[in-house]
């Protein structure tokens, strides 16, 4: 969902540069995103994204339920190289609500490796499930 948010167009939603904050060891600059009316693929109210203002690797998110209410905490960091593309080494998603906390830890992943962009579409993701 972070990155299909990342690549919004104008017809998504509304986006603005909120801000500028301190992340960890750097300097952030804070965009809120708000989807369109029309726009269900995203179900918050508003998001919330810190990127780091020299890398700009996405540090932190937050994500707002659909009655604006904080909903949801991610912290990344750690990023390493794997081929053409940043990778955080580790997310924290937290929960304030139910008071949850999820690590996501990533030893090592591969991109591009040839396969093309329709073996994952929708329609392909379910073929094979039993």
């Amino acid at each position: 969902m972070l990155t299909r948010i990342q690549q919004w167009t104008d017809a998504d939603g509304t986006t603005t540069v909120d801000g500028l904050d301190p992340c960890a060891e750097t300097t952030c600059d804070r965009v809120a995103l708000v989807p369109a009316k029309d726009n269900l693929e995203f179900p918050c109210a508003r998001y919330r994204l810190w990127f780091g203002r020299d890398d700009r690797l996405l540090r932190r998110a937050e994500l707002d339920d659909p009655e604006g209410r904080l909903m949801k905490n991610i912290t990344c960091d750690g990023y390493f190289p794997a081929g053409r593309f940043m990778t955080a080494r580790r997310c924290i998603i937290e929960h304030p609500r139910t008071r949850t906390r999820s690590v996501v830890s990533v030893k090592e992943v591969t991109y591009d490796t040839g396969l093309g962009d329709d073996v994952f579409a929708i329609a392909h993701l379910g073929e094979n499930a039993q």
